[in-house]
């Protein structure tokens, strides 16, 4: 059985963008840190504004792995362990990014 994914859930305001994990993701993150012994520690909520996401995405391209790696703490690896990931606006509870990372 697939485990469910994690989720992160991407807010607009005035200012720009929150990415906020679901805190049942924000659990199972932490529980597979615990045990697997890491000192890592996942943030809650990362966020940016509009112009920081277009300049960035402007020379690096998505900034969603950035985000998603800043948020969980995990490697892509440990991301599929856990089902992958998904950005999900949590308005409409459209799927705006859903991921499982190839091994490479």
């Amino acid at each position: 059985m697939n485990p469910e994914k994690l989720t992160i859930y991407v807010g607009r305001d005035m200012d720009g963008f929150t990415f906020r994990l679901r805190p049942k993701s924000l659990e199972r993150i932490r529980a597979f840190l615990k045990h697997k012994g890491s000192d890592a520690s996942p943030l809650p909520q990362v966020s940016i504004g509009y112009d920081v996401r277009t300049d960035f995405e402007s020379i690096n391209g998505s900034i969603f792995p950035h985000i998603q790696q800043l948020l969980t703490s995990l490697e892509d690896e440990e991301i599929n362990q856990l089902g992958g990931i998904q950005l999900i606006d949590p308005t409409t509870q459209k799927v705006l990014e859903d991921s499982t990372h190839e091994h490479a």
